[in-house]
């Protein structure tokens, strides 16, 4: 069964370019520079195959950072990863 397209375009808390969205997750939590795109990645509702091409990252590298930024975030979900990004996202400094 093929799987429903993503949704790139859904708008991302606290109206933040890519970049500074990055920057922030980076900053607040802690996270490495991939570690944030894959976290940004899975907020914009891609898929890991999706993520890991536009992050130039192989399919494994990618899994890695998103596990990585799992551990990190305390996350036991990919949903409670989304829930805790977007928390941080929409938190001002």
């Amino acid at each position: 069964m093929p799987r429903p397209p993503a949704k790139p375009d859904l708008p991302l808390p606290g109206d933040l370019s890519p970049d500074q969205a990055i920057d922030k997750l980076m900053r607040q939590r802690r996270l490495g520079r991939r570690e944030a795109q894959a976290v940004y990645g899975i907020l914009r509702g891609l898929h890991n195959e999706e993520i890991a091409r536009e992050s130039g990252m192989a399919l494994g590298t990618f899994r890695t950072h998103l596990l990585r930024a799992t551990t990190k975030l305390g996350a036991t979900s990919r949903m409670h990863l989304v829930m805790l990004a977007t928390t941080t996202l929409l938190v001002p400094e």
